[in-house]
């Protein structure tokens, strides 16, 4: 490989912050002054510091102890450990091992250009300088693998939105849900009680609508109907009313009705006058004795 070449993909590899370099030859390595952690690994600010530039700078390591055979190793920080991408041996020319160190000042024109064999099968690939630099701690990766990131960081940030509001709509739904089965529970409890109370009220106005007929007055109206030819028969007038031959007459003071019905009352055989009493008793004080009485009358009258 020529020198430009080489000298390009050293300065590719230099600008990535995580990428650095490492001189060495046998038990020989390269060593940053004045610093006692990571001393053979050299970012490009350390390179810099040594030379004025990346070809200087490796034109130069004869003058720290090197020569043909020394290995320069490309490596990139993975957090705390590092990643080895390719290593190329060096050659330098002849004159270049005899030659005394020279002043960093001196021209580049007077040092000697070394040679270089071709690198191993694993060749250096230079990360893509548009990606954001990343901090200290942080691996960089290619370009299309930190978009790829960032695209589905916001998908991942979406889904948990989303979720977020699908558990929220879930939670609101199951407390309606549990309101409205309470609401449920409370109108059954309710419905249980009104037909409850709706068959009890049934039982009792069937109880109330049972038969007059069946009861006590009920068959006391029963034969005193059966009696009623005999009694209308009895209750035609024979006698002279009531206050005749100048007796003081009672009923002066009674309605027109009371009158007529003392006048014939009078012409009634003895056995009626029971009945009658019956009649008007339970007309007045059992409920629904008037109405079957009418009844039965009516009934009797269209047989």
């Amino acid at each position: 490989m020529e020198l430009s070449k080489f000298v390009s993909e050293v300065e590719k590899h230099l600008k990535n912050p995580t990428g650095f370099i490492a001189v060495t030859q046998g038990t020989n390595k390269l060593t940053k002054p004045n610093v006692n952690k990571n001393k053979y690994n050299f970012a490009l600010q350390d390179v810099l510091a040594m030379a004025p530039n990346v070809e200087t700078f490796i034109k130069q390591l004869p003058q720290y102890g090197f020569s043909d055979g020394a290995t320069m190793t490309f490596r990139l920080k993975r957090g705390a450990s590092t990643h080895l991408l390719s290593e190329t041996t060096l050659k330098f020319g002849s004159q270049q091992l005899a030659a005394p160190i020279q002043p960093q000042e001196q021209s580049v024109a007077h040092q000697a250009t070394p040679t270089l064999n071709p690198p191993t099968p694993m060749q250096y690939q230079s990360p893509a300088p548009t990606m954001p630099q990343p901090a200290m701690g942080f691996t960089q990766v290619p370009s299309h693998e930190w978009i790829s990131l960032k695209v589905k960081e916001e998908r991942h940030a979406d889904l948990i939105e989303r979720l977020n509001k699908a558990e929220k709509d879930r939670d609101k739904a199951e407390s309606e849900l549990r309101m409205e089965k309470e609401k449920t529970f409370g109108l059954e409890r309710k419905l249980d009680t009104i037909a409850d109370r709706h068959e009890l009220a049934m039982e009792r106005l069937e109880k109330d609508r049972k038969s007059f007929l069946e009861t006590e007055a009920g068959k006391e109206v029963i034969g005193l109907a059966g009696r009623l030819p005999e009694m209308i028969q009895a209750l035609k007038p024979n006698q002279p009313q009531i206050g005749a031959g100048g007796m003081a007459n009672p009923l002066a003071n009674a309605s027109a009705a009371k009158q007529t019905f003392a006048q014939e009352l009078i012409n009634y055989p003895d056995e009626v006058v029971p009945l009658l009493q019956q009649v008007a008793y339970h007309t007045m004080n059992t409920d629904g004795f008037h109405e079957a009485l009418v009844n039965q009358l009516g009934t009797m009258s269209t047989e």
